[in-house]
């Protein structure tokens, strides 16, 4: 590694990311090429000499591509998927630039495009958050280019505070238009509040009948325990009495594989429409069995727990539906009151009874 002269002009010659790379001083004199090497160490140390060279012919899809190969053993099947699409949106805008060609101009310009597509806030930021994190790898691991033009531009605020659940009522409207395996999955979802990866992802061998209570993988392979009421339990029932004898997905399709997404996604739809309901998501069951609960006053706490949410505050948004738990912390002020004031008669009757 160093310096070498290949006929009349010497050369450079150094390791990067695992590579050898090979750059030519363009002189013949060895003095000046030991200048241009000293040059190029030290724009490597400071991160910038990579920004002039492979920042100026590295492409974003070559960017996106690598860093997608090289995280996919870490992340999820339900990540992989979703950042399948984040990236095929990405590239469909940026992905024959170079690095150093993308700019906050260019990074401003997509998320307006993206809001006239009629996409959420929430799905732009994600967007913007994966081509932000393959920049920030590009500089510090991959060492091609010393800027990221993302981190320049700041997302827009979203509003997570969806408030669609549906009435029993509706509920019971939807359930009559669906059948099978998918009225199973749509009333599993509103006793369970499982998201519907957990519901689709749910094995046999994580169900306990006997203890009334199913083991779940959820965000992030965290493991939690949900106890099961009676009707999620009798639903179970069922599944095991059908059970597919090669497979053990609870709810899985008649040759025992998963049930795909696509297709439960427009049989929900074509349910919702039949049932005259609007501005719903197979999310919202979820909704709907947190703010049930709450509307029973259920506390907060248990609430977060069932539903899995790492803080608390995230379970803050079906306070409103929990009066009566709050109510029943104010009148423990009555019963203080009252345990006071009887003390203070019994005492006031013993001093009578003394003198």
């Amino acid at each position: 590694m160093g310096l070498y002269r290949r006929g009349k002009t010497y050369w450079i010659c150094l390791m990067q990311d695992g590579r050898r790379v090979q750059i030519s001083t363009d002189t013949d004199n060895r003095k000046l090429a030991e200048n241009i090497y000293a040059k190029v160490k030290t724009q490597i140390v400071e991160g910038k000499y990579f920004d002039g060279v492979q920042g100026k012919t590295i492409t974003v899809n070559q960017l996106l591509e690598r860093y997608f190969n090289d995280r996919i053993k870490a992340k999820s099947k339900n990540t992989i998927e979703r950042d399948v699409t984040l990236k095929k949106h990405i590239s469909a805008y940026f992905g024959t630039n170079t690095l150093v060609q993308v700019t906050p101009e260019m990074v401003s310009s997509y998320r307006q495009k993206r809001y006239k597509d009629k996409k959420s806030v929430a799905t732009v930021n994600r967007e913007l958050a994966f081509l932000r994190n393959a920049y920030n790898v590009a500089m510090r691991h991959y060492k091609w280019c010393s800027f990221n033009p993302v981190s320049q531009v700041k997302f827009d605020r979203e509003n997570n505070q969806r408030d669609r659940w549906l009435t029993v009522g509706e509920a019971r409207t939807l359930l009559n238009n669906l059948t099978g395996r998918y009225r199973e999955i749509v009333e599993f979802a509103l006793h369970t509040g499982l998201r519907k990866s957990e519901i689709l992802n749910l094995s046999f061998s994580n169900v306990d009948l006997f203890r009334k209570v199913i083991i779940v993988k959820g965000k992030g392979g965290k493991i939690r325990t949900i106890p099961l009421n009676q009707i999620a339990a009798a639903i179970l029932k069922e599944r095991f009495k059908i059970r597919h004898v090669e497979s053990n997905l609870v709810f899985a399709d008649r040759n025992g594989n998963p049930i795909q997404k696509t297709l439960l996604k427009n049989t929900f739809k074509k349910a919702l429409k039949a049932s005259g309901i609007k501005d719903f998501t197979f999310h919202d069951l979820r909704h709907t069995f947190a703010t049930r609960l709450a509307q029973a006053g259920i506390d907060l706490y248990t609430i977060s727990r069932l539903l899995g949410h790492n803080d608390i505050s995230t379970t803050q948004r079906y306070a409103h539906h929990c009066p009566e738990s709050l109510r029943r912390g104010v009148e423990v002020l009555c019963d203080v009151v009252s345990v006071s004031e009887s003390a203070q008669n019994a005492a006031g009757f013993t001093t009578i009874l003394l003198q």
